[in-house]
């Protein structure tokens, strides 16, 4: 049975599955529970496929699209939070549902369950009716779904949300428009037929590759603004794609994030206040200390001098603070300017190593291991600053015979980005507070050093703008890993 629908006349095939002859995926590390959960599941008229790996599930949804996948947790290498997660990543293999089956059954991780994308949960040991009645009502709601017939469904939906909703076909003409869109945007009831790309008005920043991306079936996040009266709008823009994997259409929504906007723009404009009026009187200082030092005042007593380099020493430390300041107000400026394009893993590496060539110290070490043929999409000047402060804060803190290693590999096509070192590594009470802006780990671990303590905040605020995450394993004396996926 086929039914022919589409996105304001996009016409888009969807086929129905055969009642009973779902194809449901099994995925779990021990074959025994594979095995159990198929023998529940094959008298009742399911075709039923079986992997042993979160690589092996991940490759055989994107190539045989089973209508169904239960998954298991705990299972080594690739868990199934992480499968959950590339699968909904991909155009491919999005709307599969998933159920996860799994021992675990707390509060916290049905959360990053559902987070990842899974639709439901399952627990073990496996009770059979529960497991059918999840399997079909799962079914049943994937199927419906699929279906694009529901129209005043939608419309109920597009009118109740406060963001904006803008549905354009695979042309970027639009079909749909919600009144909060047009509010927003100051468009009038009749926009519909008009390009996407025009809907704009007096606000800057949507992309000149506006329309190409909605064509390619390519995601976009970007700000678009208004100076007087101030409006930022955060547009995010996800593509729809048929059965086939082509790109049918996109979806745009609109928030409104003028008053997060405005105060950040409020701090960036007090610490770039504060670092420029800072820097004239701190120069000041530091060359009247240097003359006295050399002695071009007179000459100096051996407590005289001890005091003017302590002076010094201190000018030198406020001044590294104020530089701190200044970089992270350029940094979240760059974050409003991006230009991403996609990067080998071979150039990032060249580039890499350029830079940090006069970061380590004399018993440092520094290497690289990549794939041969990976790459990442991402702006890459911005990209490329954040593995140097990485590497830089990995020299600064590991030690004076640090061994720091950068990793590129590129894991189910999702390209991954670690930077390690054989460091003291971080106390474990202190872990989830170093991407914070203004922290830094006390000084008498850390062995005196200073610093601002924006480094690790700027990083982690460049990964996310990238679309990527940022996380951090360390052990006590055992070194310190960032890991960065995409």
């Amino acid at each position: 049975m086929s039914a022919e629908v589409g996105i304001g006349g996009t016409a888009v095939d969807l086929v129905e599955a055969p009642a009973g002859r779902s194809r449901i995926l099994v995925v779990d590390d021990h074959a025994v529970n594979c095995e159990l959960l198929e023998a529940m599941l094959l008298p009742h008229g399911f075709q039923v496929e079986q992997a042993y790996s979160g690589h092996d599930a991940v490759q055989f949804a994107r190539t045989e699209r089973p209508d169904l996948i239960l998954l298991d947790v705990n299972m080594p290498g690739m868990d199934g939070f992480e499968v959950a997660r590339t699968l909904r990543a991909d155009a491919t293999t999005r709307l599969i549902p998933i159920v996860m089956v799994t021992a675990l059954g707390d509060l916290e991780h049905r959360v990053r369950g559902i987070e990842s994308g899974a639709d439901d949960y399952l627990s073990k040991p496996v009770n059979r009716h529960e497991l059918l009645a999840r399997v079909r009502t799962s079914l049943r709601l994937s199927f419906h779904r699929r279906q694009l017939d529901e129209r005043q469904k939608l419309d109920l939906v597009l009118a109740d949300v406060s963001d904006g909703i803008l549905i354009c076909d695979a042309s970027g003409v639009l079909r749909e428009t919600n009144h909060a869109a047009r509010r927003l945007l100051g468009l009038p009831a009749t926009v519909l037929e008009r390009s996407v790309a025009e809907v704009w008005g007096e606000l800057r920043g949507a992309p000149a590759g506006l329309l190409a991306a909605v064509q390619d079936g390519r995601p976009l996040d970007f700000v678009v603004e208004r100076g007087e009266p101030p409006l930022f709008l955060a547009a995010t823009m996800r593509p729809v794609h048929g059965v086939e994997g082509r790109a049918t259409g996109a979806v745009l929504s609109l928030r409104d994030v003028t008053r997060e906007a405005l105060e950040h723009k409020l701090q960036q404009d007090v610490l770039s206040l504060v670092s420029h009026k800072f820097r004239t009187p701190l120069t000041v200082i530091a060359l009247w200390t240097k003359l006295i030092q050399d002695g071009e005042c007179g000459a100096l007593t051996t407590a005289q001098t001890d005091a003017l380099a302590a002076m010094g020493h201190a000018s030198d430390e406020l001044r590294a603070l104020l530089e701190g300041m200044l970089s992270f107000v350029e940094w979240t400026k760059h974050l409003h300017a991006m230009h991403r394009s996609r990067v080998g893993f071979a150039e990032l590496e060249a580039a890499l190593r350029d830079r940090v060539r006069d970061l380590a110290g004399p018993e440092q070490g520094f290497s690289v291991e990549r794939d041969g043929q990976g790459e990442v999409f991402v702006d890459v000047a911005l990209f490329l600053e954040v593995l140097v402060e990485l590497v830089r804060n990995a020299f600064k803190f590991g030690g004076p015979a640090v061994q720091v290693r950068v990793e590129m590999h590129s894991r189910a096509d999702a390209p991954m980005i670690a930077v390690s070192d054989t460091g003291p590594g971080i106390p474990p009470e202190q872990t989830e507070r170093v991407f914070e802006r203004f922290y830094q780990i006390d000084a008498d671990f850390t062995g005196q050093v200073r610093g601002v303590g924006l480094g690790l905040a700027l990083v982690k605020t460049a990964v996310e703008a990238l679309g990527g995450t940022i996380r951090v394993h360390t052990r006590l004396q055992q070194g310190t890993r960032f890991e960065i996926t995409f």
